[in-house]
């Protein structure tokens, strides 16, 4: 399958696109309380990102637990690149 075709294959909207990016960028990590957040610029609080987003991106191999962090795979980050094109 070309890159264009696994591109559209994924189907992906803007904000499933955004939570990847942000985990390529380490954005994303569970604090203390147990509960994902999105922290965009670091010494704030973040945004909590719901587990309803997350867990098909973990189950399709884009994203990885890691630990408090959520990290992105390398079929996550050739994903990503593909939907941006």
């Amino acid at each position: 399958m070309g890159g264009n075709a696994r591109a559209r294959a994924l189907q992906w909207s803007t904000r499933q696109a955004e939570l990847v990016a942000a985990a390529d960028a380490g954005q994303l990590r569970y604090g203390p309380d147990g509960v994902l957040r999105e922290h965009p610029r670091p010494g704030q609080a973040g945004r909590t990102v719901a587990d309803g987003r997350l867990v098909p991106l973990l189950r399709a191999g884009f994203l990885t637990r890691d630990g408090q962090r959520v990290a992105v795979t390398a079929d996550g980050r050739e994903a990503l690149r593909l939907w941006r094109r």
